[in-house]
């Protein structure tokens, strides 16, 4: 059987990687006062908002400088917001040290999961009760409403990195659920290339359980992949595994995390 004229390979771990690392990037230009840089493999971005895995540093390079590592690092650290640095796996020894000389605390490892184009995925039943459709940039307030009880953390955190201005980037989407005209479920999609990030997918405490979330997912990332993107990655909590597994996404690794302030303290909230 000949090959297929134009077709693509797959992205790589390491395409992957670097491109969800570099995420933040697409949003900061649009939130008054956040900047972004990176160097080689490490990505550092602060949007303002005071939650750790908002403002920091993710370095998709194990092989990386800890030179430049920590020099991105004390950036971030000089604006004085709660912040984090991520590491992928097999980080080298001189890496593994920079979060330890800042001062920093281990936190929970975040579990990177992705998924490339299977069909099964792309015609995974939603639940039939829900009505999924994009949010207009006007209608950040709908996903930040939703989101911040969803995660239980103010609205205005949120709001900080969540904006009409946001929204109006061409990358980012807002996906909005609604059970008898009412919203119950909110996500981000973020376009790079040839990668969907999923980000802040939350369902309203009364409507979990049932398959709502899961929906929302698939909507965004079905979105993604109808304009061009061939995988998808997202970051979540191991209880949070199934729900994704379920769709066809596969744990791809573990990244180390750690934070700069106490986990549990406030201000260490994650989205």
């Amino acid at each position: 059987m000949p090959a297929v004229t134009g077709a693509r390979e797959p992205a790589t771990l390491d395409e992957v990687a670097h491109a969800f690392a570099s995420m933040m990037a697409h949003l900061v230009p649009a939130i008054p006062g956040a900047w972004a840089r990176s160097r080689a493999g490490v990505y550092a971005a602060v949007s303002g908002a005071p939650m750790p895995m908002m403002n920091g540093v993710l370095v998709a390079d194990p092989t990386s400088d800890p030179a430049a590592v920590t020099a991105l690092l004390r950036e971030v650290a000089a604006t004085a917001l709660p912040h984090c640095i991520q590491l992928r796996p097999h980080a080298s020894d001189e890496l593994l040290a920079v979060p330890e000389a800042a001062g920093m605390h281990p936190y929970a490892a975040m579990p990177l999961m992705t998924l490339s184009q299977p069909a099964g995925f792309l015609q995974a039943p939603a639940a039939s009760e829900i009505s999924l459709h994009e949010l207009e940039p006007g209608e950040a307030s709908v996903h930040v409403a939703l989101a911040a009880e969803g995660f239980a953390m103010p609205e205005e955190i949120l709001a900080t990195f969540v904006s009409e201005a946001v929204l109006s980037l061409p990358e980012v989407r807002a996906y909005v659920g609604e059970v008898d005209g009412a919203a119950v479920a909110t996500a981000i999609g973020v376009r790079h290339d040839r990668l969907a990030g999923i980000f802040n997918v939350a369902t309203l405490p009364a409507y979990r359980r049932r398959g709502y979330g899961a929906a929302i997912t698939a909507f965004a990332v079905r979105d993604a992949f109808d304009e061009g993107a061939d995988a998808a990655a997202l970051q979540t909590s191991d209880m949070g595994r199934g729900v994704y597994e379920s769709l066809g996404f596969e744990l791809a690794e573990h990244w180390s995390c750690w934070v700069s302030v106490e986990p549990g303290a406030e201000g260490a909230a994650t989205a």
